[in-house]
């Protein structure tokens, strides 16, 4: 998915074929992984977030100007459809289905905005600080400006239809009608696949503005949260692959011998199989990304947060959450799917009355009480464990 957001801002710079902006991002997130490791991984990422959070508050601010005021924007989207707003404390119909209940509106803020909390890419800056103070106040930008981020695209999204229907120069030069006419025609021009081509409306709606500045912005800032993501996965499968599976797993010495080739070996690997699949994403893949937030947060989420700061955590406990909330987790996304046609419906749900639970969310909050219970239900561990694997990990106070 990373590489794919990398590849269709390069598009809207470079007006290339899509093929070949998956391989030039491709080619750009492997030269500094590769060459630069962890270190580079770290630093670029703390400022690709920053650069994204920019951007999106630019182009927001962009949106909001054009439409002379929030009032203005509003008008124009109402008019452009008049149910937009419309959200569960109404009684006309609502924006969406899945809109029509307060769990739909919360359930999709929560899974995006704090999804990202229990990654372990994320989790390793919060634990890695120097005192307690540095790491509270990380937990705390990373919230604020990961928010300020889902502001801004929430306002560029809410005015990115009618940016593009009425401004949108493809609008006047192709004789296209509506903006998925537009989205169509960069899926033609320029060989964008599968469903990658609907990620590329917040592009066309900055496009609308015609604004080479504003639009250099935002794609700085795409570009830099797209790769920041990338190779933090990258570097998290490296070691997964290399020490664990490899190391741990088959008993090679190789990763502890020569850890850097080992992660480079890895890193090839890793980025020409996502590569492959980018050059074709799936059409789920932004269910699967939601998905798989879910699924880290309520499985690996408790026994990785609380295991450090809180004693009485077992390794008992740990394992049986790991366990249990993947398989509940997945098994009820994929069965609400199955059973009542999105992944975004409680699955006990009556067909005739359902309940809106975007990807299933309430299943980290049953993690964190799983967890908590099954500690306290089984044995705790001993003296040394709690101090190797909890307090000395622990940032100074």
């Amino acid at each position: 998915m990373s590489i794919v957001g990398t590849a269709l801002f390069l598009l809207a710079i470079l007006k290339i074929p899509f093929n070949v902006s998956v391989v030039l991002a491709s080619v750009v997130i492997f030269a500094y992984i590769y060459f630069g490791g962890m270190v580079a991984t770290t630093i670029s990422t703390a400022f690709q977030g920053v650069a994204m959070t920019v951007a999106a508050l630019l182009a927001a601010g962009y949106v909001i100007f054009n439409f002379g005021g929030l009032n203005g924007l509003t008008d124009a989207v109402l008019a452009n459809n008049g149910n937009f707003f419309n959200m569960p404390y109404v009684s006309e119909t609502a924006s969406h289905p899945i809109m029509a209940t307060w769990t739909g509106v919360v359930g999709f803020f929560f899974v995006w905005h704090f999804g990202f909390s229990a990654i372990p890419y994320t989790v390793v800056r919060f634990f890695t600080t120097q005192d307690i103070k540095s790491a509270r106040r990380s937990v705390f930008w990373a919230v604020a400006i990961g928010g300020a981020m889902y502001c801004g695209l929430v306002i560029i999204g809410t005015g990115a239809r009618v940016l593009i229907e009425t401004l949108h120069p493809l609008m006047q030069t192709e004789g296209i009608t509506d903006a998925m006419g537009v989205l169509k025609h960069m899926k033609t021009a320029y060989g964008v696949a599968g469903a990658s081509v609907t990620d590329y409306s917040m592009i066309a709606a900055v496009e609308g503005l015609k604004s080479p500045f504003l639009l250099s912005v935002l794609a700085a800032g795409g570009l830099a949260i797209a790769m920041a993501t990338a190779a933090g996965w990258t570097m998290v499968l490296n070691v997964l692959l290399g020490r664990d599976l490899v190391g741990k797993v088959f008993g090679s010495r190789w990763p502890e011998n020569k850890p850097v080739q080992a992660t480079r070996v890895m890193t090839i690997l890793i980025v020409f199989v996502s590569m492959c699949f980018a050059f074709n994403p799936p059409a789920l893949v932004l269910d699967i990304s939601g998905a798989a937030f879910i699924v880290i947060l309520c499985s690996v989420g408790p026994p990785l947060i609380l295991g450090i700061w809180w004693t009485r955590s077992t390794t008992t406990a740990a394992i049986a959450n790991i366990l249990v909330m993947t398989i509940l987790s997945t098994g009820s996304w994929m069965y609400a799917q199955y059973k009542l046609g999105s992944y975004h419906w409680f699955f006990l749900s009556d067909p005739a009355n359902k309940i809106s639970t975007p990807h299933q969310f309430y299943w980290v909050f049953v993690g964190f009480i799983f967890f908590i219970v099954v500690s306290l239900m089984t044995k705790p561990c001993k003296e040394e464990v709690i101090q190797k694997y909890s307090l000395d990990i622990r940032p100074e106070q």
